[in-house]
C-alpha cells in the first residue's frame, strides 16, 4: 500500500497533479487494496458474501463518483489523473497476491 502512495506522489508531481489530485487517487486505489483484502478474506463465497461485497463496491464507486464535494475529492474524470490511477487499479489485484505470497512463504 505504501508502494502505491509513492507511485502515485511521483508520478504525480512528474504529470503536475495538485494535491487534491494525488490524495483523491490515493483513496481510490487504497479503497481497491481494502476490496482485494475483504475479497480474500471473504471465501468461501456464499450468497449473502457476495451481496454485501457487491453493495459496498456500488456504494463506493457511487460515493466516490457523486459525493466527491462532499469529502473534498477531485474529479476522476481527468485524462492526467486517468494515466496514474487505472494503470494502478489494474495491478493492484496482482501486487496484493504476490505481496500476500512472499510472506505467507518467508514470514510464517
Amino acid at each position: 500500500m505504501v508502494s502505491y502512495i509513492i507511485v502515485t506522489m511521483l508520478l504525480g508531481q512528474l504529470i503536475h497533479l495538485t494535491f487534491a489530485q494525488t490524495s483523491t487517487i490515493n483513496v481510490l486505489l487504497t479503497g481497491a487494496v481494502c476490496f482485494t483484502t475483504l475479497i480474500t478474506v471473504a471465501k468461501p463465497f456464499d450468497f449473502k458474501i457476495k451481496v454485501l461485497i457487491t453493495l459496498l463496491m456500488a456504494a463506493f464507486v457511487l460515493l466516490f463518483s457523486f459525493a466527491g464535494q462532499f469529502f473534498s475529492l477531485a474529479p476522476v474524470w481527468n485524462v492526467n489523473m486517468a494515466m496514474i490511477y487505472i494503470p494502478l487499479l489494474i495491478s493492484v489485484y496482482p501486487y496484493f497476491h504476490f505481496i500476500r505470497a512472499f510472506m505467507l512463504r518467508f514470514f510464517k
